[in-house]
């Protein structure tokens, strides 16, 4: 609905109203009505051109008002029309309007990933349901804990919170190390989807030996809507987006996002109301069954792209999370070692093996420093030899004294 320098819009129908001139294309707008700002008059459509509405001058009205005022402007159903009441008098008029909104847009893009959100705290505990405060006293996100079970205040009522994992408790200390035990292994993975808001988790179906992982894993946000699209030909059907499957009504989300929005609840499907924010039950939507299809295409597997174990304690509960897309998984998986197993007996003796081959000779080393003279006496019939030398060499040695003894090696 536009404005123009003149006043405000008046609705005529479905029409707009324009100044300088009218933009439409009067083929497109066959038999519309629009009020030209300019001329101050009501023109229609008639396939060619735009026509003036030309009528008998009536007899001059009474007195207008002699103030206006707006009072509640309310966004309807785009299903409904728009509405001006005046609900003053004929000296002070209060004008009331009912503006419907656009009809839903496509779904936008996904939005960025929100920041990491404030620590819980919890208020305290209680024993029933009925003992936590009253929702007008209670803050949005305050928590209580009741009989064990967490509940928290999400603006409107308490919810119970699935899933809840308390922090990790102080690392004890060091246990005796045990002997090596056998290693726990993945025997199966089953990845499910979940409605948005309900948070991711995963359960070992299996043992602390064979895990058997399911992963749940909430959907996405919902993305900004898009701009309004085109106004669409009439049809004699109506695509009903089913946002997600409830198990009973108590179990539908306390509000929905948009007029119109759909949930299925035991083959029955619960449309939102938002002028009289309820669910309506419009009744089972399951038809006939329908003839076999055809045989599809193979859809493209699921791949993980990469797979990181990380062993905790045997006292530790396994636990696995993912990142990337559907088709693509990076997998972390942390699985707690195997708990230690007794020691076996003594096993008997082996035979003794035999005797390995000579090894290849080393490499003379190197010269050593020439040791102190000793004192050697030789002798030689009557003549004895005091302080005698010994020679070792390859060459014969220089110099030499009587009684000193040469010892020749080929080199």
């Amino acid at each position: 609905m536009s404005r123009s320098a003149k006043g405000r819009t008046r609705v005529v129908g479905v029409s707009r109203r324009y100044s300088g001139g009218i933009p439409l294309d009067p083929a497109q707008y066959e038999g519309a009505l629009v009020y030209n700002a300019d001329a101050q008059r009501i023109e229609y459509s008639d396939g060619e051109q735009w026509r003036p509405i030309e009528g008998e001058e009536g007899p001059e009205g009474p007195a207008g008002p002699i103030a206006v005022e707006i009072g509640d402007v309310t966004t309807v159903s785009y299903k409904q029309g728009a509405d001006v009441r005046n609900v003053g008098d004929d000296e002070v008029a209060i004008l009331e309007f009912d503006i419907p909104h656009g009809p839903q847009g496509e779904q936008g893009p996904q939005g960025p990933k929100g920041e990491v959100g404030s620590p819980l705290i919890i208020e305290g505990a209680v024993e029933e349901v009925d003992q936590l405060p009253d929702p007008e006293d209670a803050e949005l996100g305050e928590a209580w804990m009741v009989d064990g079970e967490l509940y928290q205040f999400d603006g409107e009522q308490w919810r119970r919170i699935e899933n809840l994992t308390g922090e990790q408790g102080p690392r004890g200390d060091q246990g005796p190390k045990g002997e090596p035990g056998e290693a726990a292994r993945i025997v199966d993975v089953v990845a499910y989807s979940v409605p948005h808001g309900s948070g991711a988790s995963v359960e070992n179906r299996g043992d602390e030996r064979e895990a058997q992982f399911e992963f749940y894993i909430p959907e996405g946000p919902q993305g900004d809507p898009g701009p309004p699209g085109a106004d669409g030909e009439s049809a004699s059907a109506v695509e009903v987006k089913i946002e997600g499957v409830a198990e009973s009504f108590s179990d539908l989300p306390a509000s929905g996002d948009r007029d119109g929005e759909t949930w299925l609840v035991d083959e029955h499907a619960y449309v939102w109301d938002a002028d009289n924010q309820e669910w309506i039950n419009a009744g089972e939507i399951q038809g006939p069954e329908g003839p076999e299809g055809p045989k599809g295409e193979p859809g493209d597997d699921a791949v993980i792209n990469s797979v990181t174990v990380t062993m905790l304690d045997p006292e530790s509960s396994a636990e696995a999370y993912t990142e990337g897309d559907p088709s693509k998984i990076d997998l972390e998986l942390l699985i707690p070692r195997g708990y230690q197993g007794e020691t076996g007996p003594q096993g008997p003796r082996g035979p003794e093996g035999p005797e390995g081959p000579e090894g290849p000779q080393g490499p003379e080393g190197p010269q050593g420093p020439e040791g102190p003279s000793g004192v050697t006496t030789i002798v030689d019939g009557d003549q004895e030899y005091s302080d005698v030398k010994i020679y070792v060499s390859a060459s014969t040695p220089s110099g030499g004294s009587p009684g000193d003894i040469w010892i020749q090696y080929e080199d």
